[in-house]
């Protein structure tokens, strides 16, 4: 091209620069992939169940969005941890370096939600523990930026227990058995507390290995005759042999817990072995509001079974986290007006006001104190106190922690 000369654009020139033009589109204008949620459970071994109530309850709050928030696809991609620390986090980092999960949830055994909270952090990625991790270190030293808290914590859960069957029921004197992880230490602590804040005391505390297949010689073990009451506080499994055991070895004092006659393990139970236990939870299926009709009637259509109090925990977490994801137009990307969202969440749920106490990073909870009937050979539960606000942060004030 000789000096002064410009530079001619061709047809065929154009034609290129329009067919790369074309070409190059789609991939820099498809916009953002699907949210993935990476669902990690305890879907086999003791916790089976419960992990199983969370996996139901989690797809079930997101197929009601029809699986899209703000016009993006959700997927949620599930992994069995095993209830296993090591497992939780190998799982933990396929689903986010492998799989492309923006968001980490479940986990409802404390020693598996622990070791994900390190790698979480480490990470920066948001993990949401959508019913369970009760442990009190989850809500104090390892608090962090990237864990929320959905599930009800040790003491939160019993919050109003103990002190109900040590003032109301003239029950002063109990023996408290408990598994010996950080789950069931703090649970022991809470009763002791209460107990002896109503006036009564701890005659005898036993901390059994987890798991415990025959729960027999501890119970041979209690020191009946100085007692009033006795507290086993399990989940799963654990908590129907507890109690079957329990009641074959005669003992004739009134038995109180909170894991150990919550709503889907209770119905594991022989009814006339669960009969006459006294529990308190955050939820039952009993409570009277128009959320928890609806859920009710919505599992039962879905599943053909009946929800436990991990399916409900854990579908109100997944809705808190359906809210958040609403608030920031799906950006899930955009991890801290993401966090800030979900911390500032505030909607009726099943129970009622559903709000992060942002101290503990730990949902506000209410508590139930109920008695278990049998009556036709299934189990009922019949409310007889109802605390409104069951906050972490007032059961840590009280232990001194």
């Amino acid at each position: 091209m000789g000096k002064g000369c410009k530079p001619i654009l061709t047809a065929g020139m154009m034609f290129s620069v329009l067919a790369l033009l074309v070409s190059w589109t789609p991939a820099t204008a498809a916009g953002p992939g699907p949210i993935k949620i990476g669902f990690m459970g305890e879907l086999s071994g003791v916790y089976a169940r419960e992990g199983q109530y969370m996996e139901r309850a989690l797809k079930l709050a997101v197929e009601e969005t029809g699986n899209k928030i703000a016009g993006r696809e959700v997927v949620i991609i599930v992994e069995d941890q095993e209830m296993k620390p090591d497992v939780a986090v190998t799982k933990a980092k396929k689903l986010v370096e492998r799989d492309g999960c923006q968001i980490l949830a479940g986990n409802y055994a404390s020693s598996t939600a622990l070791a994900v909270r390190d790698y979480a952090h480490e990470r920066k990625v948001p993990f949401l523990s959508l019913s369970g991790a009760s442990t009190f270190l989850l809500r104090t030293t390892k608090k962090s930026p990237y864990v929320w808290l959905g599930g009800m914590s040790a003491g939160q859960n019993m919050f109003a227990l103990p002190y109900y069957m040590t003032q109301k029921k003239g029950f002063k004197r109990a023996i408290v058995l408990v598994p010996d992880y950080s789950y069931g230490l703090d649970c022991a602590a809470w009763f002791k507390e209460e107990v002896e804040r109503g006036g009564g005391k701890i005659v005898q505390e036993i901390h059994s290995p987890f798991p415990t297949m025959d729960f027999s010689p501890y119970i041979a073990s209690f020191k009946v005759k100085e007692a009033d009451i006795v507290y086993p506080d399990f989940s799963g499994a654990d908590a129907v042999r507890v109690i079957r055991q329990y009641r074959e070895a005669g003992i004739p004092l009134p038995v109180a817990g909170c894991g150990t006659f919550m709503p889907g393990t209770t119905e594991m139970m022989d009814p006339k072995d669960a009969h006459g236990g006294w529990g308190s939870n955050p939820w039952i299926p009993e409570i009277d509001t128009p959320e928890n009709k609806a859920f009710m009637q919505a599992y039962r259509k879905k599943y053909n079974d009946d929800p436990g109090i991990n399916a409900a925990c854990a579908y109100a977490s997944s809705s808190a986290l359906i809210h958040a994801l609403r608030a920031v137009k799906g950006n899930i990307e955009e991890t801290e007006k993401f966090l800030k969202a979900l911390s500032d969440v505030d909607f009726t749920s099943l129970w009622g006001r559903w709000f992060f106490e942002k101290e503990t990073h730990a949902v506000v909870m209410h508590n139930f104190v109920f008695q278990v009937e049998k009556v036709d050979n299934k189990t009922r539960n019949v409310i007889v106190y109802h605390e409104k606000e069951a906050r972490v942060g007032e059961v840590l004030k009280r232990l001194g922690r």
